[in-house]
């Protein structure tokens, strides 16, 4: 990982961590199917 990719997620992880709307759990499978992720078509 880049220095960029390292501090884009250390942001990401502050910004949650500073968030109050934390209450809503997506699971993996339809976050994917959001974003129009094949989940099966990349586990190999």
């Amino acid at each position: 990982m880049s220095d960029n990719d390292n501090e884009y997620c250390i942001q990401l992880l502050e910004n949650y961590n500073n968030s109050t709307d934390k209450s809503e759990f997506i699971p993996l499978d339809d976050a994917a199917k959001m974003c129009g992720v094949d989940i099966n078509a990349i586990q190999d």
